[in-house]
């Protein structure tokens, strides 16, 4: 499914120290450095020198700055994504792996651009790859 994003988002980012067993620490710091209620929360990832890397992330619009001093930005560009939504991930993780697979084996996934898992509640998650232009 396609999915068009209208505007860049700006997310600020906290490192997962190994993938995939430091994401629930790196989310779970994350989420000490918000102080208003997020409702969405991001995933980024992509391949660097063979190794996987994975950051948590949240919309900087209303965070506190003084508390994400050390954090990365990124930014989610606008445009069109391919989407899959996967639902109830948590009960087996590995569906969130399988889809992107299935997402990166399309032609037009644009391998310039990481990976993203938009969490719009705690049980699903919309997986999307950037389309080429």
């Amino acid at each position: 499914m396609e999915f068009k994003l209208d505007r860049d988002i700006r997310l600020v980012c906290v490192k997962a120290k190994t993938f995939p067993e430091g994401i629930r620490d790196a989310f779970s710091k994350l989420e000490t450095l918000v102080s208003y209620p997020a409702t969405d929360f991001y995933g980024v990832s992509y391949l660097q020198d063979g190794k996987i890397i994975y950051k948590a992330a949240v919309e900087e619009a209303g965070a506190d700055k003084g508390r994400f001093e050390d954090s990365e930005i990124f930014i989610l560009k606008n445009g069109t994504y391919i989407t899959e939504m996967v639902h109830d991930f948590m009960s087996e993780p590995s569906k969130v792996k399988d889809c992107f697979e299935r997402l990166m084996a399309l032609p037009e996934f644009d391998n310039q651009f990481p990976c993203v898992e938009w969490y719009h509640s705690p049980h699903d998650v919309k997986c999307m790859v950037r389309k080429k232009d």
